[in-house]
């Protein structure tokens, strides 16, 4: 396990790794090569630079999942998910193998 490092309670995301620290409230982050990792990437730059890593399915609904509401649209979504994959057939839900019938899950 890696080694901890001490800093004040606080409820503001970060996550810092050894090639750059993203951190919300404002959302900003500094990454090694892709800034001057001496200052935040903010406001428009972080709205460009995240546009890229968009997710396909956020591109698709995600504008109605802010609509239909729900911890900022992510609760219809993972809704959405389910259902899709249950009319569909995908295998990308995780199956379990505890139920307590000992009927598996998810196929």
């Amino acid at each position: 396990m890696g080694r901890a490092v001490p800093r004040p309670y606080s409820r503001h995301n970060l996550i810092a790794g050894t090639k750059g620290v993203l951190a919300g409230f404002p959302n900003r982050f500094a990454i090694e090569g892709v800034n001057s990792f001496h200052e935040w990437t903010e406001g428009e730059a972080w709205e460009k630079f995240v546009a890229q890593y968009e997710h396909p399915l956020l591109k698709r609904i995600g504008e109605l999942a802010k609509k239909m509401g729900g911890h900022g649209g992510m609760d219809f979504i993972e809704l959405f998910r389910m259902v899709e994959c249950c009319r569909t057939g995908c295998r990308s839900i995780r199956t379990s193998t505890k139920a307590s019938s000992g009927r598996r899950w998810g196929r």
